[in-house]
């Protein structure tokens, strides 16, 4: 390394050292600012603190890597830590540990996370944990094997600390020397250090500030009908939504005429509770899952006569279920009792002793065309999974009845064993759910997302609100709940699934002419530049002028006006397409230079065998072989079939290209051409302004042919 270099770099990291300091007192109060003022709500009583959201391990400890911690720790609180990596040539690699439910957006897909650790120059290894936290971190503390950082609501506790404290760094001493807005943050809420300190006095984890934001980052769900009933308007404050509440206990929020007659359902109970009264007596009416209703129930009500429910009849009840729920009946039991030792205020607990009163079977019929939707979908490449809450047997049923086909179902219970590694594993083979709560199912759909999947959720209930907002595309229908309706990115006003065909693709289609446009620019222009920059060169002149190649942009964008319109090929259509950046660099590099090697072909053409060496003549030429070579090649470069014979543009793309040639080649003839320094051709200039684009029409397909067997691809 030389004395200058050595001088550079030596500059460069004062420089960014200093840089650093500036960010790092100014930024980072700025942010803590921003974070603890700029909303000043009163916190939830009760809920200012949770205790430990972050955890350093002794991992991290010593030098630079306590100080890039720190700097990560700063960003986390909104605030930058630039000096712990103003020498660092290289980003330190931090293996961090989010300890999350089933809902939370999986953080590698998160900009401010990645922002923040490219602010503190590392690079984060995120696992992110939803279930089975417990073994999980039983097995880390055990082992030693930890990472650089444990995130998330009580994920270690004191008892784990004092145990395993060789494993935990303390950062006592170093938050006053490298977290100054930490330390304010601590000053000016003392209960978030009281809640940080451990009993021995070190801080081995940072506590989450806690408090009501005017607009929950949560999504209320809450029963619109109701607001309406009572007046009302969605709450957006802790009080609004106290009194919400509170007048929903109070107040007839059904519209019934009695308000204190429900026990609303819910996805853990599975069931659903009313209370009637004639005046002389209250009862209590109850339907739910069978499962539930048996479970709630110890009399039976059959024939007339009252009777203790025994082992054998709740075995032939479930043997009866089963039978219905094989020939696709939902089956709903439901029960009831009477002289109710109260009359208001009924709860959960109230729920039990009940009379079985029978069940009632619903039928549910797939539409005719779901099959051959479905049937479609898959050959489409698209993969129909099923998430339901129904029960194995009824899904099965209508499973077998639409053609998808599974090696096994795995319900709810399952899921909730497993680790998200495993459950990855079990998506891959696995297209049929069932019994299934709406965690399970936004569980489901995270994990499909986080394995490259783009997925499309579709449903109606409220249920289904937590797996529509974690998609990539909600779908729903008109006839959903509200807010399913909300939740959902696309309402299809017609139930039928080849409307989602259709849609997806309408989609393909419009992507497959986006990307002909975006490679065709990319390649000609770039493959033009490449020319002029030739032959300005080599040549005395231009080979054009600045106001030519305007005009040929212009009448070249025209040209392809068109190409929404145009056809795509069947056999594109059949699978999905994703972006890919490395693949437009290929086919730059790959067709660009190909299209520049005809231009080439030209110049040399033109001055050498037709000896033109006016520039007004040459510039003429150049004008219109442009405008029509890219054309020409538009319809090379639309299609990985052999254009003109194995694939035809639609007819708006040919009656626009070929419009364009001719005006090109009219305009030198016109006051127009005259004005731009343009002059009428002889005949034979022609041969070279058409018989060249022919020619690269021919080696263009033998290229793309080329192109295929290494990529593996085209458009």
């Amino acid at each position: 390394m030389s004395i200058l270099d050595t001088f550079f770099k030596a500059l460069w990291a004062v420089i960014l050292f200093a840089y650093a300091i500036i960010i790092f007192r100014s930024c980072g109060k700025r942010s803590y600012d921003h974070a603890m003022h700029k909303y000043p709500c009163e916190p939830i009583p009760g809920r200012q603190i949770e205790a430990r959201n972050l955890l350093i391990t002794r991992r991290t400890e010593g030098g630079f890597f306590m100080k890039r911690i720190i700097s990560l720790i700063l960003c986390l609180a909104m605030l930058t830590g630039l000096s712990a990596v103003a020498f660092a040539e290289e980003p330190v690699t931090l293996k961090v540990m989010f300890y999350t439910n089933a809902l939370t957006k999986d953080f590698n897909n998160v900009a401010f996370i990645q922002n923040m650790a490219k602010e503190a120059n590392v690079n984060l290894e995120i696992e992110q944990i939803s279930s089975g936290w417990d073994e999980i971190k039983s097995t880390l503390l055990a082992s030693g094997d930890i990472p650089d950082l444990i995130i998330g609501k009580d994920a270690i506790m004191n008892s784990d600390i004092a145990q395993f404290k060789e494993l935990f760094a303390d950062m006592s001493g170093l938050i006053d020397e490298y977290a100054p807005n930490i330390r304010t943050a601590f000053n000016a809420h003392p209960e978030m250090e009281y809640l940080a300190l451990s009993e021995d006095g070190g801080i081995y984890g940072l506590p989450k500030y806690q408090r009501y934001w005017p607009k929950t980052y949560l999504r209320q769900m809450m029963n619109v009908q109701w607001l309406k009933n009572l007046n009302l308007e969605v709450p957006t404050t802790l009080d609004e939504l106290y009194n919400v509440l509170l007048a929903f206990k109070e107040n007839d929020a059904n519209g019934d005429g009695d308000p204190n007659n429900e026990i609303p359902f819910d996805f853990a109970r599975r069931r659903l509770s009313v209370i009637v009264s004639d005046g002389q007596k209250t009862q209590m009416i109850t339907k739910g899952a069978v499962e539930e209703i048996l479970g709630i129930s110890t009399m039976v009500d059959y024939q007339g006569n009252v009777s203790p429910i025994t082992n054998a009849i709740k075995e032939n009840i479930k043997k009866i279920t089963k039978d219905l729920n094989k020939q696709g009946l939902r089956v709903v039991a439901v029960c009831q009792k009477n002289n109710l030792e109260k009359t208001s205020e009924f709860t959960v607990s109230d729920e039990k002793n009940m009379v079985l009163i029978g069940f009632i079977g619903f039928l549910d019929p797939p539409k005719e065309s779901a099959k051959s939707s479905i049937e479609k979908l898959n050959k489409n490449g698209i993969r129909v999974i099923v998430l339901t809450g129904d029960n194995v047997e009824v899904t099965k049923c209508i499973c077998d009845k639409v053609g998808i086909k599974s090696p096994q179902i795995v319900i709810g219970s399952q899921i909730d064993k497993l680790q998200d590694i495993a459950v990855k594993r079990l998506l891959k083979k696995t297209n049929i759910f069932a019994k299934l709560s709406p965690i399970q199912k936004a569980r489901i759909v995270r994990l499909l997302r986080n394995t490259g999947n783009v997925v499309g959720y579709m449903g109606d209930g409220i249920n289904d609100s937590p797996s529509l907002i974690n998609s990539d595309v909600g779908i729903s229908v008109d006839t959903a709940v509200d807010i399913a309706k909300e939740s959902a990115d696309i309402i299809l006003l017609e139930k039928d699934l080849h409307v989602l065909l259709d849609g997806v693709k309408e989609g393909r289609h419009t992507y497959a002419n986006l990307m002909k446009y975006i490679k065709l620019a990319a390649s000609f222009n770039f493959g033009e530049v490449m020319s002029v920059i030739i032959a300005s060169v080599i040549l005395p002149f231009l080979p054009e002028t600045p106001i030519q190649l305007l005009v040929e942009g212009l009448l070249y964008d025209f040209g392809q006006l068109t190409l929404p319109l145009d056809n795509v090929d069947e056999e594109y259509l059949k699978k999905p397409k994703k972006f890919d950046v490395k693949s437009l660099k290929n086919f730059m590099l790959f067709m660009g230079p190909l299209s520049s090697c005809f231009d080439l072909i030209v110049f040399a053409l033109v001055w050498f065998t037709y000896d033109i060496h006016e520039p007004a003549i040459f510039q003429t030429i150049w004008f219109i072989y442009s405008i029509v070579s890219n054309l020409v090649g538009m319809h090379v470069i639309r299609t990985a079939k052999i254009p003109f014979k194995e694939s035809h543009a639609s007819k708006a793309v040919y009656f626009s290209s070929i419009s364009i040639c001719i005006i090109a080649m009219i305009i030198p003839f016109t006051f127009i051409g005259r004005a731009i320094g343009l002059t009428a051709l002889a005949a034979k200039d022609f041969l070279v302004i058409i018989g060249v684009p022919i020619l690269y029409c021919f080696v263009a397909v033998i290229a793309k042919k080329i192109y295929i067997k290494k990529y593996g691809e085209w458009i």
